[in-house]
């Protein structure tokens, strides 16, 4: 008999436990509680020459960052070129509430190249050297501003680097290209090495 007792207050104590513990699992699988949109955080880009999804951060009105699988992101327009795109944000059930925001997509740099037949030249002491030199790559039909270099006894004509004989050192050239729509000034440098024979 005693036996029993002791099974049967073993079993209720288990009983009792589960009952208790039952309930938080469950409330643990329900979606958040019904709150409202408080702010969004959209994230500036560079131009790439394609479409631009923006990144957007949501958070409720509490500060806590929200699931993007409870909000809908809407952009008017095309986000391709350089601008200015207004981002709604629309919260899903159980989130409530619309937010606007802006996209900005900013100018890039102009990607080209300069390309030197060589960058290393053995100087001379009988007359002046040339060597070739193109920019290729220039996006944006930028037009292109003058060469500079660091040394007078080395500069570009008609598309060739001329080198004064009786010169050795090392010297930086460069050209910029002229901002456009989706392009910013950018200036490229060219590093040339002139040795002693």
């Amino acid at each position: 008999m005693k036996r029993f007792l002791k099974g049967s207050v073993a079993v209720l104590l288990i009983a009792v436990l589960l009952s208790a513990y039952i309930p938080v699992l469950a409330a643990t699988d329900k979606s958040p509680t019904t709150k409202a949109i408080g702010f969004v955080q959209v994230s500036d880009a560079t131009y790439t020459g394609k479409k631009l999804t923006p990144k957007v951060k949501v958070y409720d009105i509490e500060g806590n960052k929200v699931s993007s699988k409870y909000y809908v992101v809407k952009v008017t327009g095309t986000p391709k070129k350089v601008g200015t795109y207004k981002v709604t944000i629309t919260g899903k059930a159980p989130y409530t509430g619309k937010k606007t925001a802006k996209f900005v997509i900013k100018k890039a740099s102009n990607p080209y190249k300069i390309v030197a037949g060589k960058t290393v030249i053995k100087s001379s002491v009988q007359k002046d050297q040339t060597v070739s030199i193109k920019v290729t790559g220039v996006k944006g039909n930028a037009k292109f501003g003058p060469w500079s270099s660091t040394s007078p006894s080395v500069y570009v004509k008609n598309g060739k680097i001329i080198i004064k004989k009786r010169f050795w050192g090392t010297v930086y050239l460069s050209i910029r290209t002229n901002a456009t729509a989706n392009y910013k000034q950018t200036r490229k440098y060219i590093k040339l090495t002139i040795k002693r024979r």
